[in-house]
């Protein structure tokens, strides 16, 4: 029982931190989604540059294996996209919106095979089923026009970052009421031990 509740309250404040997290995350991208797009597409160039560099190190520090040019060669490549993604950071735009749409829609099955656990009917179901729903929509929309208005592909992503936000912290509170309960559960049978123990 200690385990179980020590795993929800972990799995809260997880989604407390997840779900304020996509909330500013959300607001920074309604609100100045051009700035938004750019640092996050430079984000990315910046970490594969950074992989293709360490590729080439890795290499070079292993010269006596006989791939370590193709290595070597392999990494100044990803240099090159990763600067190339820098430097014109709407190239990378499309790439990750389709890749954000099978994340998100991945997500959105995930929340709608999660929702069963709830009873039928309830909040939480509801909320999870609905959570997962928005998401497979989401995603759908970011696969069928990746390429699209990179302003509206922020927003639609803001907009879903601000709905999941608030139902995560939502889910959230579920928690601790289940929490909450398990806990009242643990006191009421202690209390009927240690009657039973008495008599």
């Amino acid at each position: 029982m200690n385990q179980l509740r020590l795993f929800l309250q972990q799995a809260r404040q997880e989604l407390l931190l997840i779900g304020i997290s996509l909330i500013l995350f959300g607001l920074l991208a309604l609100f100045v989604p051009g700035i938004t797009l750019t640092l996050f597409a430079q984000i990315i160039a910046g970490l594969v540059t950074l992989w293709g560099i360490v590729n080439i190190i890795g290499s070079v520090r292993r010269r006596t294996h006989d791939l370590w040019l193709l290595g070597v060669v392999t990494g100044g490549l990803i240099c090159l996209i990763g600067i190339l993604g820098i430097s014109f950071p709407f190239i990378i735009v499309g790439t990750l919106s389709a890749l954000i749409g099978v994340i998100i829609l991945l997500w959105g099955l995930t929340n709608i095979a999660f929702s069963k656990i709830f009873p039928t009917g309830s909040r939480g179901r509801i909320r999870w089923l609905a959570s997962g729903m928005i998401s497979v929509g989401v995603a759908l929309t970011l696969l069928f026009f990746p390429i699209g208005s990179a302003q509206v592909v922020v927003w639609i992503i803001g907009g879903y970052s601000l709905v999941m936000g608030i139902s995560l912290i939502g889910n959230a509170w579920d928690i601790s009421k289940i929490d909450q309960q398990l806990n009242e559960a643990r006191t009421i049978k202690k209390s009927h031990d240690v009657i039973d123990i008495d008599e």
